[in-house]
C-alpha cells in the first residue's frame, strides 16, 4: 500500500496491516529519499531504506494505534513518540508489549507518524502449498497511453491467485536515476473467455513490485493490460508472475495466442469495461430508460469510465452527447486522447454503446475529475428509410400549407419540426401542372441532409405531376438550439 498520497484511505491502510499480520504474512515498510532535511541525524531514520514490521497494536479501545519496526542493519532507531527513549512509556506499557530497550534496531512509533514517515508498506503473501509461476519477460515502453497485453493466463480450474508485475531495481539502470524517469506501471486484468469481463486494476505505483489483490478466478481465460508510469523514451525489462494454489496455470505471451492482435486486444479491453460499468456504475440522470438510453459512470482504481448505452433504442434514433469534462492529474484514454478538453462530443447509434476513459497522469499526486453531461435523441440519418420515414411524419404531423390560390388545390407543403430541426415535404397530384419553387433560407445551428454544399440557402424545388420532395434540415450542434426562417417565390404552370 502506498502511504502519504493526498488520497490516501488512513483506515484502508490501518485495516491492510491489521489484516496483514493476522494472516501471519511477513510485513515490510519503505521509507522515500527525502533532500530537504537529514532524516538520519533529525530522526534517527534511514532515507531510501526498507524497514521490517514486526508487529502491529490497537490499544484503549482502538484510540492509540503502534506499529513496531527494525532496521535490518540491527542498530539506529526512530527518536519520536514511543522510541526507547520515549517518556510515553509506562511500566505497564512496557510489561503489555514487551518493550526492550537496546540499540537493536527495534522500535516502536504511532501509526500516524508511520504513515507520514514511510511512503509505502508491503507484505509477502505465504501460503501453504502455493507457489509462484513466472511468465516470460517484456518490455513496457513509457509514455503509451493507449497499453498493451502483456501475458495470456489459461486457467483450466477455478482458483485463487495474486497477480504481480515486476520491474528491475533502479540500481540496475544505465541510465541516470530518477523517481520520474523510475516510474512504475498499473496494470488490469480482464477475462477474456467465456465472456468478457473486468476483475481488477491496479493503482498506478512508483514502485518496483504492483501485486493485485486476492482474486477468485473462474475456470477460463485471461488478458493482463499494462501502462507505464514513466514519460516517453524510457523503456523498462519487466516481468509476471502469479501466486496460486493451482499447478495448472499456463501463462502464454499474447504473440502466442492466435487471432490476438493489438485491434483485438483493445476491442476486448473495452468489452471488459462494458462490462465493469454495467455492474458495478451508478445511473445518471440523463439516462431515459423506457427509450433504451442509459448513460453509466463507475470509477475503478486505474481511472474512470463513462459509458452511454444506446443497445435498446429505436433504430432510427443515435444518441447526442456533449460532455465538458475537468481533470484533476487525468488524461483521456485512446480513441479521446485528441478531444481537446473540456469537451466532448459523442454519438451513438442505436445498438452500440461508447465509453469515455480517464486515468491519473502523474503518479503519487491526488487525482480526480468532475463532469457535466448533456445528452438527446436525434435521428439517424444513416439509418435504413429514414428519410422516407421522416418524410411520412412531416405529412403527417407538420403545418399544411395548400397551393390552391394559385388554382392548384393538389400541390401541398409541409412544414415539420422534429426533434433535431426541420422537414419540409412537397407533393404534387396535380395532372397537368407543374410547380417550380424558389426557397431563400436563414438559418441558425442547421445543416441540410444529404448536404448542399457548404453555405448555400438557396434551394430550388420544381415538381412534375405525380412527384415529390423533402427538403431536411438537421442541427450542426445537437446540444444547442436552432433557428430557422424562409421566403420563397412559386410559379404554377400549366
Amino acid at each position: 500500500a502506498e502511504l502519504g498520497t493526498g488520497d490516501l484511505d488512513v483506515e484502508s491502510a490501518w485495516s491492510e496491516l491489521i489484516g496483514a499480520r493476522d494472516s501471519g504474512f511477513p510485513l515490510s515498510a519503505s521509507m522515500p529519499q527525502i533532500r530537504s532535511h537529514d532524516m538520519q541525524k533529525e530522526f534517527g531514520l534511514v532515507e531510501g531504506h526498507a524497514y521490517g514490521i514486526l508487529d502491529v497494536r490497537a490499544l484503549d479501545g482502538g484510540k492509540l494505534r503502534l506499529v513496531k519496526l527494525r532496521n535490518p542493519w540491527g542498530q539506529g532507531e526512530w527518536r519520536g513518540d514511543w522510541s526507547d527513549d520515549s517518556k510515553l512509556w509506562t511500566e505497564h506499557r512496557k510489561q503489555e508489549l514487551g518493550f526492550v530497550k537496546a540499540n537493536d534496531g527495534v522500535f516502536w512509533m504511532t501509526f500516524k507518524d508511520f504513515v507520514q514517515t514511510f511512503n509505502s508498506f508491503q507484505w509477502l503473501h505465504c501460503r501453504p502449498g502455493w507457489r509462484s509461476i513466472l511468465g516470460d519477460a517484456f518490455d513496457v515502453p513509457g509514455g503509451d497511453n493507449v497499453g498493451r497485453a502483456v501475458a495470456y493466463l489459461v486457467i483450466p480450474t477455478a482458483t485463487q491467485a495474486i497477480v504481480s508485475v515486476h520491474l528491475p531495481d533502479k540500481r540496475s539502470y544505465d541510465d541516470k536515476y530518477t523517481a520520474e524517469r523510475y516510474g512504475g506501471c498499473r496494470f488490469e486484468v480482464i477475462r477474456v473467455k467465456p465472456s468478457a469481463a473486468h476483475v481488477v486494476s491496479t493503482e498506478p505505483k512508483r514502485q518496483r513490485d504492483i501485486s493485485t489483490t486476492l482474486m477468485e478466478l473462474e475456470a477460463g481465460e485471461y488478458m493482463i493490460m499494462c501502462w507505464a508510469t514513466f514519460p516517453a523514451g524510457v523503456v523498462r525489462r519487466c516481468q509476471l508472475s502469479v501466486y496460486s494454489p493451482s499447478k495448472d496455470i499456463i501463462i502464454k505471451s499474447p504473440t502466442d495466442v492466435k487471432g490476438l492482435d493489438p485491434t483485438e486486444v483493445h476491442i476486448l479491453l473495452e468489452d471488459a469495461h462494458c462490462e465493469l460499468t454495467r455492474r458495478t456504475g451508478e445511473l445518471m440522470s440523463v439516462s431515459a430508460p423506457d427509450k433504451g438510453l442509459k448513460v453509466l459512470s463507475a470509477k475503478h482504481p486505474g481511472g474512470f469510465i463513462i459509458m452511454i448505452d444506446h443497445e435498446a433504442g429505436e433504430p432510427s434514433r443515435i444518441a447526442c452527447a456533449s460532455l465538458e469534462l475537468q481533470l484533476t492529474n487525468g488524461k483521456l484514454l485512446p480513441p479521446d486522447v485528441a478531444k481537446k478538453l473540456p469537451k466532448v462530443k459523442v454519438q451513438v447509434p442505436s445498438g452500440q454503446c461508447r465509453l469515455i476513459r480517464a486515468r491519473p497522469e502523474r503518479v503519487g499526486e491526488a487525482w480526480g475529475y468532475g463532469h457535466g453531461i448533456g445528452i438527446q435523441l436525434a435521428r439517424d440519418f444513416d439509418a435504413p428509410d429514414i428519410l422516407r420515414a421522416l418524410g411520412e411524419e412531416a405529412r403527417t404531423y407538420g403545418q399544411r400549407y395548400d397551393y390552391g390560390a394559385s388554382g392548384a388545390p393538389e400541390i401541398v407543403q409541409w412544414t415539420y419540426q422534429y426533434e433535431s430541426g426541420i422537414a419540409m415535404a412537397f407533393e404534387n397530384n396535380e395532372a397537368n401542372k407543374t410547380l417550380e419553387l424558389e426557397l431563400q433560407f436563414s438559418l441558425g445551428n442547421l445543416k441540410f441532409i444529404p448536404a448542399r454544399g457548404r453555405g448555400v440557402t438557396k434551394v430550388d424545388i420544381n415538381l412534375e405531376p405525380g412527384q415529390k420532395e423533402l427538403v431536411v434540415l438537421r442541427k450542426s450542434d445537437p446540444s444547442a438550439g436552432f433557428s430557422f426562417g424562409y421566403g420563397s417565390s412559386c410559379c404554377i404552370r400549366g
